[in-house]
């Protein structure tokens, strides 16, 4: 699942080259006991200090 979310959210998470210091990348997937009946992941994108972002983080 892992594998899965990084090859799916990576590629779409296209983080501003000036946001990139600041931000990092989560996800959220279904629980093992879940599959396949429901297969969304859910992409992330949050500061890593803690601080309210404001503005868009992805171009």
């Amino acid at each position: 699942m892992t594998r899965l979310a990084q090859n799916g959210c990576l590629p779409r998470m296209r983080i501003k080259k000036s946001k990139r210091d600041d931000t990092g990348m989560a996800w959220v997937g279904p629980a093992p006991e879940d599959w396949p009946r429901h297969r969304t992941v859910y992409c992330l994108a949050a500061r890593m200090d803690g601080k309210k972002a404001t503005g868009r983080v992805v171009e």
